[in-house]
């Protein structure tokens, strides 16, 4: 069980750090825009995800898989509802330093106590402790590693020459 555990919380906290990382660094040069109605329509996924989180039993990693696709189909609508509403511009950055000074701060042994503590814990709610409180490094690496990246110069060349995400 504890190679498991173990091997499942470092993959999530890998998977966390990774796309934290690499959102806030792209955040960096050029922040999110979004529209006043993809706020609206990720507000109703989320109500919508709330109430069936509520109302049908599931395991966790399929509420998580709710929130990511919940997501996604937010930021993958930003080209078309971009028309119809001025937007807000949004600096993800920001957002993950705060986040990653606060799950900093807080020591990470005396959270999983107090959350796994408890008689109703399961492993899976040990797995999910451990990988939301270890992400910060590996998202500090990740962000450091793009950033040295994009103040290269191949990747100055590559954006002279053109070159771009589409």
């Amino acid at each position: 069980y504890s190679i498991i555990v173990g091997f499942s919380a470092a993959l999530l906290s890998l998977l966390i750090g990774v796309i934290m990382g690499a959102l806030s660094s792209f955040s960096s040069r050029h922040p999110f825009h979004f529209s006043i109605l993809q706020i609206i329509i990720l507000l109703m996924m989320i109500l919508f995800i709330y109430n069936l989180m509520n109302y049908v039993f599931f395991d966790s990693l399929i509420k998580l898989f709710l929130i990511i696709i919940s997501l996604l189909i937010v930021f993958l609508s930003c080209k078309y509802l971009m028309k119809w509403s001025p937007s807000i511009i949004f600096n993800f950055e920001k957002v993950e330093t705060q986040l990653n000074i606060l799950f900093s701060a807080i020591p990470r042994l005396f959270l999983v106590i107090a959350i796994v503590g408890n008689e109703n814990s399961t492993m899976a709610t040990l797995i999910f402790t451990l990988g939301i409180t270890g992400w910060m490094e590996v998202s500090r690496l990740v962000r450091s590693e793009i950033v040295r990246i994009q103040e290269s110069d191949f990747y100055a060349a590559a954006v002279m020459s053109g070159a771009g995400w589409k």
